[in-house]
């Protein structure tokens, strides 16, 4: 229930100017969208493995994303328009989080499995 107070909180004080960023909007919809869904998600007891599976990867695309921002700002390729940014950086994002949870992640996780304490 404290996520619902989270984003009143969070529309009061993007209503009245009191947070004043650049992406207000992207950060908002995401806690307004995302948090309901992670809290349905965590009530589902047997999850497939396709879940595992994604979970890894988005992280690993959380984790790289400011690659391609960086990237695309020192090489001044910067599209005009949020949404062809989004577009363009998602897919990206994607699959080097799936090389570097293929390359790093997973090989981390099988060596600690296999550590004796």
């Amino acid at each position: 229930m404290i996520w619902v107070w989270a984003i009143i909180l969070g529309l009061v004080l993007l209503k009245f100017h009191k947070i004043d960023f650049d992406y207000n909007g992207e950060i908002l919809s995401g806690i307004i969208i995302l948090i309901p869904i992670i809290y349905l998600l965590a009530q589902v007891k047997n999850r497939p493995k396709w879940d595992d599976f994604l979970g890894s990867a988005t992280y690993g695309m959380y984790l790289n994303h400011y690659l391609f921002v960086y990237l695309s700002w020192h090489f001044n390729f910067l599209p005009d328009q949020k949404w062809t940014k989004v577009l363009l950086f998602l897919p990206l994002s994607f699959v080097l989080g799936l090389v570097s949870f293929y390359l790093v992640d997973k090989n981390l996780k099988d060596f600690r499995k296999n550590q004796k304490v």
